[in-house]
């Protein structure tokens, strides 16, 4: 498989990740309240004893596929971009590597806090919340509080497609706009509006990117 069409099925899996753990954040998963400020331990543990899987299962989804994804999608990218614009390649590269390892990393402290607050909370039930409560900060600081890295590769992958006609002019303004939003976070007061754009850009720009990177080009047909 050509680079062009790795990056586009990492785009695309990346995308259907997103949408696939939005989909159990509105269905199964509603009653904790994700995204809201209302999610708190004791729902997390009443759904862990009442369907042990389903918690493992959005995480495998949302951390570990969108991961593979966005690895598939960097390095392939950084791959086609080497031979004509080695530094967009390297710099590109590192960040989408470096995007990856923090997905990883924040579904492992999920996964660690998942297994904290089932082990002690039969013995000691406030030592428990409270532990899941530092591990869920940590989680999310990994992953969704500041979405500037992601930001920051959407952005070079934009400019890079652009550069080498591998993105149209409109996929590469969405992810303009997209790593704009990413890039906001980092503000305190823009974190929670500007993480929900992007969350929602991304989804539209990896699918939309990862339809032309995968489909192919009129001069190939």
């Amino acid at each position: 498989m050509s680079p062009r069409r790795t990056a586009g099925l990492g785009a695309l899996l990346v995308a259907a990740a997103y949408l696939t753990g939005i989909g159990f954040v509105l269905g199964p998963l509603a009653p904790l309240g994700l995204g809201t400020g209302a999610m708190d331990g004791a729902a997390v543990l009443r759904l862990a004893e009442q369907t042990p899987w389903l918690l493992p299962l959005w995480m495998s989804v949302i951390y570990d596929l969108s991961a593979l994804g966005t690895a598939l999608m960097g390095l392939a990218l950084a791959r086609l971009l080497a031979r004509d614009l080695p530094p967009l390649a390297l710099a590109s590269g590192a960040v989408a590597l470096l995007w990856t390892g923090m997905t990883l990393a924040s579904g492992m402290v999920a996964r660690a806090g998942l297994a904290e607050l089932a082990a002690l909370a039969p013995d000691d039930l406030p030592r428990a919340l409270e532990t899941w409560r530092m591990l869920h900060l940590i989680e999310t600081a990994l992953s969704g509080r500041t979405e500037a890295l992601g930001g920051l590769w959407i952005g070079l992958a934009s400019l890079a497609g652009v550069r080498i006609g591998a993105l149209s002019g409109v996929a590469s303004l969405l992810g303009a706009g997209v790593a704009l939003a990413g890039v906001a976070t980092y503000l305190p007061s823009l974190s929670q509006g500007g993480g929900m754009v992007f969350g929602l850009g991304a989804i539209l720009w990896c699918g939309w990117a990862g339809l032309e990177w995968i489909l192919p080009r009129p001069d190939e047909t």
